[in-house]
């Protein structure tokens, strides 16, 4: 969620700073209410007035659950109609339909996103992971 701020703000995070973006924020696991207040906190803790928060998306779609071949095709429809710059998907293991800890399953998966992408001419990454 910082990352998907800071993207639509055009601000710093992490110490690399982001040209304002339009983001889709796909949240797949919380509660709408839940990401809203989330976001408010987020935009709090930073002392960041949300300038351009119009251009961060959240798309629900928690609760319809779908494998990712049916997800993509959403995706490249709503990416391709808004011209969205990032989209980020939250959690991703929702749109798994075989065993995320089998590295043939997640070939599988990770193979739909490459084909999207190549389509799509854009890249995609699986996480961002920071450890302390």
């Amino acid at each position: 969620m910082e990352l998907a701020i800071a993207l639509a703000e055009g601000t710093k995070w992490l110490g690399f700073q982001f040209k304002k973006s339009n983001v889709l924020y796909m949240n797949m696991e919380i509660n709408s209410a839940s990401v809203t207040q989330r976001l408010i906190e987020i935009y709090k803790a930073s002392e960041m007035e949300p300038k351009h928060d119009d251009d961060l998306i959240i798309w629900n779609p928690r609760g319809y659950a779908m494998p990712l071949d049916e997800l993509a095709l959403i995706l490249i429809r709503r990416e391709f109609l808004r011209g969205y710059d990032t989209i980020i998907v939250d959690l991703i293991y929702k749109g798994i339909t075989g065993d995320e800890n089998n590295a043939s399953d997640i070939g599988v998966f990770t193979n739909l996103f490459d084909k999207i992408c190549k389509e799509r001419q854009v890249a995609w990454s699986s996480s961002v992971t920071i450890t302390p």
